[in-house]
């Protein structure tokens, strides 16, 4: 116990709390407290003789504010801007053609602090130049951001934005319960959609709509239809939505998730090449069977679009592939192709029907080489 040392107190959590209860303004400040398990009321002291400032991941601490929180989100352009030149060591904060760079460096980054300023730290080490940056990233994520941690300085935070994100994903993993299994599927899930306005009713219309069919053999097989057997369990959505908030993985506003876009590339990145091929389905059959044909259906198969879009940019065929489970795939392909002419996007619907006839060649070249 720093805190205790440091005030001549016997070192225990109760003697420097009850040393604190004792003075007149005070601030004890519990940085980092993101343990979704950790329960910070511990370290208050008693009384009201003083203040108390926590900063957290965890969303779930607000109940502890009695005089409030404040919410920090991703930084603005011009405060990323200005502090990836300050950790960079740049000089001329005003040099218009660096700050061009910078400017793509942090729209890169999607304005995080903690990814700026390692990649600041980067820069300044001379491992990688401004206009080199996003080229070289582009290769190796996590490889240039761990290259700018300092493990000697006292001033570098210890990991890099994605080991931090790995620490998150173990400490789910230890956990026994079945929410916390759905929640890591769901972030993989997740990283095939689009990071907006990830909506709850396209999975639960998909495990509806699901019963009705006589054999969804990929959906299935799925951890949400298997966690959800009688239907849809709002309760356990509910819990494994909050373990990933908890987490700062995902951001949750009434019935719709997001996610920062760099934690969405990272979820997506580090899966094995199975795990993308077995998850890209999921999530192409997840979309395809939450709407249907029927014209009621139209404002539903609207908001699919950007998360289609998303999906066909990774597809590769996979949409068309012919298997035991094209009955699936044909009716997610029927979904993709109306919602994009009800949607007058007629480049896509050219681009979509490309995909199809790409997909048919390979694989009649494929049985002629068989």
């Amino acid at each position: 116990m720093h805190l205790a040392r440091a005030c001549k107190q016997e070192e225990s959590i109760e003697s420097a709390k009850s040393w604190l209860s004792r003075k007149d303004h005070w601030l004890l400040i519990l940085d980092n407290a993101d343990a979704p398990d950790l329960d910070v009321s511990k370290f208050f002291p008693s009384g009201e003789r003083g203040t108390i400032l926590i900063t957290t991941r965890n969303p779930n601490l607000r109940k502890h504010g009695t005089a409030g929180f404040c919410r920090v989100d991703q930084l603005s352009t011009q405060d990323a801007v200005t502090l990836l030149l300050r950790t960079a060591a740049v000089e001329d904060l005003e040099n218009q053609n660096t700050r061009q760079f910078a400017e793509q460096i942090i729209n890169v980054l999607g304005c995080l602090a903690l990814a700026i300023n390692q990649a600041g730290a980067v820069i300044r080490q001379g491992l990688c130049s401004f206009n080199g940056f996003c080229d070289v990233y582009s290769k190796q994520k996590r490889e240039v951001l761990e290259s700018g941690i300092s493990m000697s300085s006292v001033e570098s935070y210890q990991y890099s934005v994605f080991t931090t994100w790995e620490i998150s994903i173990k400490k789910i993993e230890q956990m026994s319960e079945g929410y916390a299994k759905l929640a890591l599927e769901l972030l993989r899930l997740f990283s095939w959609m689009h990071f907006d306005s990830i909506r709850e009713e396209i999975f639960k219309n998909a495990l509806e709509n699901s019963m009705a069919m006589s054999d969804p053999a990929i959906f299935k097989n799925s951890l949400l239809a298997q966690c959800m057997p009688n239907g849809w369990d709002g309760l356990l959505w509910g819990m494994a939505i909050r373990l990933l908030a908890a987490f700062s993985l995902v951001t949750s506003h009434s019935d719709q998730i997001s996610m920062h876009p760099l934690v969405h590339l990272w979820s997506r990145d580090r899966m094995s090449k199975p795990e993308r091929a077995d998850t890209w389905k999921t999530a192409m059959v997840t979309l395809g069977i939450s709407a249907t044909m029927h014209s009621l259906d139209e404002q539903r198969r609207r908001l699919l679009l950007p998360h289609m879009d998303l999906l066909l940019e990774c597809d590769d065929g996979q949409l068309f592939a012919t298997s035991q489970d094209s009955v699936e795939r044909s009716i997610a392909a029927s979904i993709f192709h109306q919602t994009y002419v009800e949607g007058g996007q007629s480049q896509k619907v050219s681009d979509f029907l490309a995909l199809m006839f790409l997909a048919q060649a390979k694989l009649k070249f494929k049985n002629q080489q068989e």
